[in-house]
């Protein structure tokens, strides 16, 4: 199961079409939000998971975003060509005996 007790948080307009779910736990990410990562515990593994989406602010000639809580994913995006980045920090419970698999779908 996941467990993700972070409240939704939107730092930006233009992030409001996109949605990062868990599909199993039928469960909306937040983007953007270091301090809100979604936290993740499975059989197998257990941490965060942080998304970051480019936002037009990303591009600005003054450095500054009108939007506080999007600040730390303009200052960590500005001057790199990516649109969007997920970090994830945690531990696997159990040695897989197998291959190893990170599946992601995109609509």
């Amino acid at each position: 199961s996941v467990v993700n007790m972070a409240p939704l948080v939107l730092p930006h307009p233009a992030l409001k079409p996109l949605h990062v779910t868990d599909a199993k736990a039928n469960r909306r990410a937040n983007l953007n939000s270091p301090k809100h990562t979604y936290v993740m515990d499975t059989e197998y593994f257990v941490g965060h998971m942080m998304i970051l989406i480019r936002t037009p602010d990303v591009d600005q000639e003054n450095g500054n975003t009108p939007y506080p809580e999007n600040a730390d994913a303009v200052a960590y995006l500005r001057g790199k060509q990516r649109r969007f980045e997920f970090q994830f920090q945690g531990r696997l419970k159990k040695i897989p005996t197998g291959r190893l698999y990170f599946a992601c779908e995109l609509e």
